[in-house]
């Protein structure tokens, strides 16, 4: 099974690449068999064994929760399309659950190796070809900082960014490993995506890990010196930057139609929010895959957003799909999975900084990805808890 797995969770985290290259749209569905395959070992765990898991509990009583409150309370009268749906916005937590029950850390270090050497290839064919690897395969070209950004062979920036930032943190687990090459590599490899998310998580992922861990006396008054001083003097110093300036003209455009959808989609999230208070409008009926032909968009005035009728870039925040559809309560909700998804982990002492750190980075992303729901994020999430799960070995030995 650990074989047939391995290639699932390597194709799935290079689906788009792979498609691309070899004309397989088939591949495309990796990671949706990788998901049956999880909820059937769930069903069949839940069948055979008698222990209580309240991780695994949680999600299946999430499933049932959301299903039930989509037929009573949403939009969407489709039964098959709200439990697909729901059991999408699960998909991160239960792939999670998988991945930890089915590999020991010999094999997911043996995987995990594979899989950034394969990413890494990818960034330097990436760099080698320059533009005409985008044209190639379909990216849109793009420059941060005067830089040509990289997506490599997972075609997102964003997502390549957050595979850096684990990487980081795993690679910060191995003693032996000289922690400045290691930091000045990952600084190198982020810079050169051109992802701004990345950059700013992985800064302040370092500065949690190796300042506020280290020094947790002090923590109250280096928050206060970041917070009254460093911050106001970053925003002073980048005000006039092109990094300031592109994210600011981001959120300048957020009513205009041509503009930030990203951002459009969040504000509508909000509206839902409160015009369904507190259960949104369903599953299957906002700001996610099955929810094309939806009457909400039409009712909230975006049925005629080319970006809507395109279907194209409405499930970039997974913030905003949580919101709209399962409302303040699906919030509440999440934020309790994670918690109890940090219990499960149970993972050695050395490694509960890095799990929370991880924990927080994915909570910043799901504004601006679908970062619960899409494999290019998925995957290697899944991966970095798995690594950090109920270790019981010296890594700096492995």
């Amino acid at each position: 099974m650990k074989p047939i797995l391995s290639i699932l969770i390597f194709l799935s985290a290079f689906s788009d690449f792979f498609v691309h290259s070899f004309n397989l749209p088939l591949l495309n569905y990796c990671d949706e068999i990788l998901l049956i395959i999880s909820l059937g070992y769930i069903v069949k765990e839940k069948a055979l064994s008698n222990q209580r898991n309240g991780y695994l509990n949680f999600i299946i009583f999430g499933i049932l929760l959301f299903s039930v409150l989509s037929f009573v309370f949403g939009q969407k009268t489709n039964s098959s399309l709200i439990i697909l749906q729901v059991i999408i916005h699960f998909k991160l937590f239960i792939i999670t659950y998988l991945i930890t029950q089915v590999f020991d850390k010999k094999w997911i270090i043996k995987l995990l190796k594979f899989m950034f050497v394969f990413l890494f290839f990818g960034m330097f064919v990436n760099v080698l070809l320059g533009e005409n690897f985008n044209e190639i395969y379909d990216i849109k070209i793009d420059y941060r900082f005067g830089l040509f950004s990289i997506n490599g062979f997972q075609m997102n920036r964003n997502a390549l960014g957050l595979a850096l930032i684990l990487l980081y943190l795993i690679l910060n687990d191995f003693n032996k490993l000289s922690k400045p090459v290691v930091f000045a590599t990952i600084v190198i490899a982020i810079f050169i995506t051109g992802s701004r998310t990345a950059i700013i998580l992985f800064l302040l992922a370092y500065f949690y890990l190796n300042i506020l861990f280290k020094y947790k006396k002090l923590r109250v008054i280096i928050l206060f010196f970041l917070i009254t001083i460093i911050i106001p003097g970053l925003y002073y110093s980048l005000e006039n930057s092109e990094f300031f300036l592109i994210t600011k003209n981001n959120f300048s455009q957020i009513n205009n139609e041509s503009g930030y959808i990203r951002g459009i989609i969040i504000y509508f999230s909000f509206v839902l929010s409160s015009l369904y208070f507190p259960f949104g409008s369903g599953a299957a009926t906002f700001a996610t895959i099955m929810s094309k032909d939806s009457e909400v968009y039409s009712m909230i005035g975006l049925d005629n957003s080319i970006f809507i009728q395109e279907f194209h870039g409405i499930f970039d925040s997974n913030f905003a799909s949580i919101l709209g559809e399962f409302g303040y309560l699906g919030i509440v909700f999440f934020i309790i999975l994670f918690i109890k998804l940090k219990s499960f982990l149970n993972v050695h002492k050395s490694a509960k900084i890095p799990t929370i750190i991880i924990i927080l980075v994915l909570s910043v992303y799901s504004f601006t990805t679908p970062i619960f729901m899409s494999a290019n994020f998925i995957i290697f999430t899944s991966l970095t808890f798995a690594y950090f799960y109920n270790s019981n070995q010296n890594p700096s030995k492995v």
